[in-house]
């Protein structure tokens, strides 16, 4: 996923809005004399615009709450970018740091770094082999060139391996 750049990049749970009342539908059913009204409190807040999803009465976040939501989540996705960057060039994170930092990789798709007990991260590199031969077309080389490397070997049967470094 790319850095958020509207309210319609923000994920769903960011996108939602403030619930006012949940009412589990059993209650309908169950208690025909409560039914009708929780029937009647589900037809008011749908008359007022407010939303109704899986038994919950919800009221729409305001633009500036939205703005304030994609705010924060470009400042996470920064900081995890920011971070992800470090760790490349050998940075030591705390374990705390970590989830947030794979979680933010995967996401992007980068190379997922796993890291030693000292908090240095390891990332995966790539080795390209003629699968036909056997022989190895590349020295190890960082995984995210492993692309460019395969168009540039056309008209050879070649495998991709990562490998850790």
């Amino acid at each position: 996923m790319s850095r958020p750049a509207t309210h319609d990049d923000l994920d769903t749970y960011a996108r939602k809005g403030h619930v006012v009342a949940t009412i589990p539908s059993t209650f309908i059913t169950t208690y025909p004399s409560l039914g009708q009204h929780l029937l009647a409190a589900l037809a008011e807040a749908q008359r007022l615009g407010l939303t109704i999803v899986e038994d919950a009465i919800t009221i729409p976040l305001t633009a500036d709450e939205l703005d304030t939501r994609l705010s924060n989540a470009q400042n996470s996705w920064d900081y995890q970018q920011g971070k992800y960057r470090a760790i490349e060039t050998g940075e030591i994170l705390e374990s705390w740091q970590r989830y947030g930092v794979i979680e933010w990789a995967k996401g992007e798709g980068l190379p997922l770094p796993t890291f030693d007990e000292g908090g240095l991260a390891i990332f995966p590199e790539t080795v390209i082999t003629d699968s036909d031969t056997g022989e190895t077309l590349t020295p190890p080389l960082p995984h995210d060139d492993a692309t460019a490397l395969v168009a540039a070997t056309t008209g050879r049967n070649v495998h991709v391996q990562a490998v850790t470094r």
